[in-house]
């Protein structure tokens, strides 16, 4: 039985990356802000993703013919898409014979592989995680669990710890940086507003940093000189810590991005790369001047959560539009992917992967999080039922 995940999961993406550029109205009234947005942008983009988008938006409002028509165009457009585990499609499938039958052979057709290999199974106990880091120092990996509201460390034999207790709201992005400093992007929880937190894992000592303007800060990035930057998923927002004045300030303002996820900097430190909307950008430190990324026709990039650089690459992780992809991208200069590598594609132990990080020459992905199951989501509100799992994939020079 697949459990269903709240349309919002999988549509805020795109929501608020096109309603706000939409030209015209639907042709006809829609029953659902969703349905309406998501139809605009489609007319808007004719993207694959979005279209798959827009047939999971009609399945959650009942409009079961408007959705296997959509998923039929998608299996003639033979883009490899594949609604997630989660998606009202699958449910919604079970009382629409037409759409089930769709979906089969968009199912059928969508690659599958098992590259990843795993690297870590954790020990089943309700953690939750949407962030890793690898702590090279200890050889332990750190998860930021939201369920618990901690960040919590593993050891190779699955042996944990806790790191940073009673955090005041979901930590998601966590990023470790030098001196033993530990970086958490911490959501607001009704009383505290969402915040940069900075925890010195040798004393324990936390400070908070926020900006008037942030609603859901995301995921981190340090740059070569040490400056932390945060992108905002509720603000659509990038900023970067002034360290000297002790607050976040805005690179890219409020409204300058579309739902900003996953963050890194090049090495050289002249570009900063955030997903976002349908394609990732690269940010100017300087300017906040943001640049889409240009790459292949065939290659779809909307739905990525973790990015991350390397010298001359990106490694990124979708979640929403696939069912789960690692991808390796190739940089031509600052702007261009240039040729782009599947390292997996819908893996069986992907159940919303999120996020990654590296040992070594190895990048390691949390390939199932099942932050679905958060409280404050829809049923079911429990700890997960599977282990946590860790997948390697070896990055050859």
């Amino acid at each position: 039985m697949r459990r269903r995940i709240p349309l919002a999961v999988l549509t805020t993406l795109w929501l608020s990356a096109c309603v706000a550029h939409a030209q015209t109205p639907p042709a006809s009234p829609s029953p659902s802000p969703a349905v309406a947005g998501l139809e605009q942008a489609y007319e808007r983009t004719r993207s694959a993703p979005v279209l798959l988008l827009l047939a999971q938006a009609y399945a959650d409002a009942g409009q079961l013919e408007q959705a296997a028509n959509a998923v039929e165009r998608l299996v003639a457009q033979r883009r490899g898409l594949l609604p997630p585990p989660h998606s009202p499609l699958w449910p919604a499938a079970e009382r629409n014979d037409r759409l089930a039958r769709a979906l089969a052979t968009l199912e059928r057709a969508a690659p599958r592989t098992r590259n990843g290999r795993t690297a870590r199974r954790l020990p089943r106990e309700g953690v939750i995680p949407e962030a890793i880091e690898y702590h090279a120092a200890t050889a332990e990996l750190l998860l930021g669990d939201a369920h618990g509201r901690r960040v919590i460390a593993v050891d190779h034999h699955g042996k944990r710890r806790t790191l940073v207790d009673k955090l005041a709201g979901t930590p998601f992005g966590i990023r470790l940086g030098p001196d033993d400093v530990l970086w958490i992007a911490q959501q607001a929880n009704g009383t505290e507003p969402s915040a940069l937190v900075r925890v010195e894992l040798g004393t324990g000592a936390r400070v908070a940093y926020t900006h008037a303007q942030a609603k859901a800060l995301n995921d981190i990035a340090i740059a070569p000189n040490g400056d932390v930057y945060v992108t905002d998923f509720g603000a659509g927002a990038l900023f970067r810590l002034d360290r000297n004045a002790g607050r976040l300030d805005p690179v890219v303002a409020p409204g300058g991005l579309r739902s900003p996820n996953g963050v890194c900097v090049a090495a050289d430190g002249k570009a900063v790369y955030v997903a976002q909307g349908v394609t990732p950008v690269a940010v100017d430190p300087a300017s906040g001047a943001a640049t889409p990324l240009t790459h292949p026709p065939e290659l779809d990039l909307l739905g990525i959560d973790g990015l991350y650089c390397r010298a001359g690459e990106l490694l990124a992780i979708q979640n929403v539009t696939f069912a789960g992809r690692v991808l390796r991208l190739k940089l031509d200069g600052p702007h261009t992917v240039s040729a782009f590598e599947v390292l997996d594609a819908n893996h069986p132990e992907f159940d919303l992967p999120t996020t990654g990080t590296f040992r070594g020459d190895t990048f390691l992905v949390l390939a199932n999080s099942q932050i679905y199951l958060l409280p404050g989501e829809t049923a079911p509100r429990k700890p997960p039922s599977k282990r946590i799992v860790i997948l390697s994939y070896p990055l050859p020079r």
